[in-house]
């Protein structure tokens, strides 16, 4: 979020260990063809090194498609390469499985390879492989933020290229040095660096490199005011980038092209000159609209985030500018835009989780509150500013905040808390600058002092290698002169009487082997289409296999509505040839995302995910085998219906739990699992319904942030009792256009929050104690939570953010069907702030979809209708439930405690909750609420 735009960090790739390739992001892709071709040569392949070479390219290309089948090849590939004594296999199993952890996010993981593979590389000699290396461990503490160890790391692999002169990687280390730096804030080091790499690179050529390195020195220009430097390589950056066609890139430059017209606004601006200022502020504004028409085009999020906010800031700016000529109407309306565009970068934010990126947006709320003098909602943000620069520990942004609470407490004329703050700014600017003097220090020891050093090493362990290796020679020449001799003699004789009988020999042991391997490779083939690969190696190694206790499987059931009413209508051969394309259909999905087939009963399918080897993703994987399980069967569904055939409709139960695996039987082998998880996982699909994937609470509590799921309440299942369910419905369903985005940053919200208020406030029913603003204000709360849990993009979350700013706006007309009257004034009001018929009546479904009792026909009408009733499960039910009993004693309709007591368990007893989220927060909540009404003796905390 920060108003320099990050740049985008050219050789933060990963080195393939002995090649000659540097691997930028996004540069690895699982390709098919070449997997197939690999697997395809791998029978043919004799020689025990060659074997390996192939299974850690296999490995490879399953890096981004199948991760988890990736780490199994190449842990068994090390052990293989380890037991043959095979250096350089076990050097790359390790280097490939670095990256593999890397790409993941396991980047502590990913350093821990890298770094046992480097002895390896040493060991043979492998100077290119280790540099490496040392530049995969540079790129790994980098993503960690961890700068001091990236760069010691980097220069160690530039020491190594500059010792075997390999001068394109010794300029790509040039860049990524000075990138570092330029993080780092150590901006005549970055320099230095940069055009060392301009310098060498840009002479062949207009690469994404060059371009970058004129993007990293614009930043560079810009932090040391050089202004005029920054924006010329910017613009030489901005134009080498459209030529190669990069839109991400084009958007960071217009982005930071529009930071640059932002400074030149201020610089203006602090010599009196506001109205040049304004001019250089619209055309920032235009830079940023070029920007984030990009950033949505590619629905890149983060980028659109800061994108936004950097509007807000610049608006809020611009209105400081049009308050100083006293356009003070235009000043006001660019504070209302600059709120807007905030609002809609702290959406995306809060959707990010980004932290940082909250924190400044409250800054910025903070800033345009200060500027409008509305002082106590300034200190409201900055205070949520603080707190959260205490949550991350970033001393920068905690400093701000003090400064901007003692400037706003003074203003209110709160003279103790002004001075308080004060002090506290003192101290921690004091702390800051001798933590970051004892940072510089260090950072200087290690990028100074400990460089010299480690070439002095690097040069003495060279010398001694070398040492080493001519004692080695000479040694191995003194024994081949004394046996040389004597050896060849011997041999000559021993040839000549062999020869013979060893090419006849050799072609009959050829043959066998042929045979034998043939055979070898059958029996292999047939194993691992009975048990899983892993239990057919120990079966093999050891002659049996032990079975494993797992903690935690996702076991999925597949079956057939009226199967056996269908197949006696069927032939036998047609119903075996149904139930064989289904299920080989269903083998392949299962392949697809790691999940183990267990075994088919009749018109039954049986898999289940996390083993057996334990992965962390089983839930989500079993999950997505189900739906494509379901969208092949639609499919198979039509075809069928079309062909004037019966047709099968299938029910899908899923269940996560603790399972025991193993194998059954001494002859005819068959792996099975056994457990209550099984049984469950059997319920849950004779539970459900047909074109459905009903899984258990357990399942739901994994996934519940993967998939759109309904609660289906507590269903009875056979021998296990009533059981929480729930549907699996797909993924997330809104995604918002770039207009709708647009849209939404245009809305001027703020004044339609003012002018709704204003109408609760002063038209609302004195007798109304429950409906009110304040219950409003919840409401409007709990949907953006809601919104954020769900994952709903800012345009739709606008949307249900309206609909519960005016859902009991109709009380102020009349409280009998009060929602078809809030509709009416929602009608009213919203075309004057640009919204369309379709989101109106969209809004006005969801305001009716509020009356009790509740029926939502969609997941935007449910997450409204969750919000509304979200006390129900909360803490503070009952003194809400209690301005709910006033107000309706209000109206004539007195309640003694009884009949209170019998409402309120009635109304818990018939609601539940529609969204996961809402499910999730507030069920247990409301069933314990329910449990204490009903039996009074039990004490809240036994309740709750």
């Amino acid at each position: 979020m920060s108003r320099t735009a990050h740049h985008n960090s050219l050789f933060i790739g990963i080195l393939l260990a002995g090649s000659c390739l540097l691997a930028l992001p996004g540069a690895y892709g699982q390709d098919l063809s070449i997997l197939d071709s690999l697997r395809g040569v791998l029978p043919a392949i004799r020689q025990d090194t060659q074997r390996v070479d192939i299974l850690n390219e296999i490995a490879w290309e399953l890096t981004d498609g199948n991760p988890e089948e990736a780490r199994q090849y190449l842990d068994s590939t090390f052990r293989y390469a380890r037991r043959i004594r095979y250096l350089k296999g076990q050097g790359n199993s390790l280097n490939y499985r670095g990256v593999l952890e890397s790409k993941v996010g396991a980047v502590d993981s990913a350093i821990h390879y890298f770094q046992l593979a480097i002895p390896i590389r040493e060991d043979l000699g492998d100077r290119r492989g280790v540099a490496n290396l040392y530049n995969n461990i540079g790129n790994a503490y980098d993503e960690l933020g961890q700068y001091e160890n990236a760069l010691e790391n980097y220069h160690r692999s530039l020491r190594i290229r500059e010792e075997l002169k390999d001068s394109l990687r010794i300029y790509r280390l040039y860049y990524n040095i000075g990138d570092m730096y330029e993080r780092m804030g150590n901006y005549p080091e970055a320099q230095d660096f940069i055009l060392r790499y301009l310098e060498n690179m840009e002479p062949m050529g207009t690469t994404d490199g060059v371009a970058n390195a004129y993007n990293v020195l614009g930043n560079i220009n810009f932090e040391v005011t050089r202004f005029e430097d920054a924006r010329e390589a910017y613009l030489k950056s901005l134009a080498m980038h459209q030529e190669l066609g990069n839109s991400r890139e084009v958007s960071t430059l217009l982005n930071n092209l529009g930071n640059f017209k932002d400074m030149q606004a201020q610089l203006l601006h602090n010599e009196g000159l506001n109205q040049g200022a304004l001019e250089q502020s619209n055309k920032a504004l235009d830079l940023y609209r070029q920007a984030l028409k990009i950033t949505s085009e590619l629905d890149d999020r983060e980028a659109m985030a800061e994108v936004y906010h950097n509007m807000g800031v610049s608006l809020k700016d611009q209105g400081k500018y049009w308050d100083k000529i006293n356009e003070k109407e235009k000043a006001l309306s660019a504070w209302h835009k600059a709120l807007s565009y905030l609002d809609t970068a702290l959406l995306l934010s809060d959707t990010l989780l980004n932290k940082k990126g909250v924190l400044e947006i409250y800054e910025g709320y903070g800033d345009v509150y200060r500027q409008m003098k509305e002082y106590r909602k300034a200190v409201r943000y900055s205070n949520r500013s603080l707190a959260i620069a205490r949550q991350i520990g970033d001393m920068k942004f905690i400093q701000e905040a003090y400064e901007d609470l003692y400037k706003l407490h003074y203003a209110l004329k709160d003279f103790p808390l002004a001075f308080t703050y004060v002090d506290s700014f003192e101290t921690t600017k004091t702390d800051r600058f001798n933590e970051d003097r004892i940072r510089e220090n260090a950072r200087r020891e290690v990028l100074y002092g400990d460089r010299k050093k480690q070439y002095e090493i690097d040069r003495q362990q060279q010398e001694i290698r070398l040492q080493d290796s001519e004692l080695r020679l000479a040694k191995i020449l003194q024994y081949s002169l004394f046996g040389g001799t004597f050896a060849l003699i011997l041999l000559a004789f021993l040839l000549y009487n062999r020869y013979r009988l060893k090419t006849r020999a050799n072609r009959e042991l050829a043959e066998k082997n042929q045979i034998i391997e043939t055979e070898r490779e059958r029996s292999e083939n047939l194993l691992l289409n009975i048990l899983p690969e892993a239990t057919a190696t120990e079966l093999k190694m050891h002659g049996k296999a032990e079975a494993k206790q797992y903690e935690s499987v996702t076991v999925l059931f597949t079956d057939f509505k009226s199967f056996t009413q269908i197949a006696e209508k069927m032939p036998p051969e047609y119903l075996v040839a149904e139930l064989d394309e289904c299920f080989r259909e269903f083998d392949r999905i299962t392949e697809r995302y790691g999940v183990e087939k267990i075994k088919t009963i009749g018109d039954a399918y049986m898999c289940a995910g996390g083993l057996p080897l334990p992965n962390p993703t089983h839930p989500v994987d079993v999950v997505h085998v189900a739906l494509d399980m379901l969208t092949f069967m639609e499919a198979h569904a039509a075809k069928r219906k079309a062909e004037g055939r019966p047709v099968f409709e299938i029910r899908i139960g899923i269940h996560t739990g603790p399972v025991v695996a193993g194998i059954v039987g001494s002859r005819k082998f068959a792996y099975d699992i056994w457990g209550d998880t099984v049984n469950i996982a059997s319920r849950m699909e004779s539970s459900g319904q047909p074109g459905r994937v009903n899984i258990s609470e357990r399942t739901f509590v994994l996934v519940k942030d993967h998939f759109h799921c309904t609660p289906r309440g507590k269903v009875q299942a056979k021998n296990k009792g009533e059981m929480d369910m729930y549907f699996v419905e797909g993924y997330p369903l809104y995604h918002a256009t770039p207009e709708q985005l647009e849209f939404r940053s245009r809305v001027d919200w703020p004044r339609l929050q003012d002018v709704v208020r204003n109408m609760l406030e002063r038209e609302l029913p004195a007798n109304l104690t429950y409906h009110t603003p304040a219950h409003t204000e919840d409401v409007l709360q709990i949907t953006r939570e809601l919104c954020r849990l769900e994952q709903v993009d800012p345009f739709h979350t606008l949307l249900l953010e309206t609909a519960a700013l005016f859902h009991d706006t109709g009380f102020t007309v009349t409280s009998s069907g009060h929602e078809a009257q809030s509709c009416v004034l929602a009608k009213a009001h919203l075309p004057n702030y640009g919204f369309d018929n379709e989101s109106i009546e969209k809004i006005c479904g969801m305001i009716m979809a509020t009356r009790i009792p509740q029926n939502p026909s969609s997941h935007l009408e449910s997450i409204l209708c969750d919000a509304d009733l979200d006390y129900l499960g909360r803490d503070d039910y009952e003194p809400i439930a209690k301005t709910l009993r006033l107000e309706w004693e209000a109206t004539g309709n007195k309640l003694d405690e009884d009949v209170w007591k019998d409402l309120q368990i009635k109304f818990l007893k018939n609601h539940h909750y529609f969204t996961r989220s809402a499910v999730i927060r507030r069920a247990a909540g409301k069933s314990n609420r329910l449990q204490m009404l009903q039996n009074p003796q039990l004490s809240p905390a036994k309740a709750f």
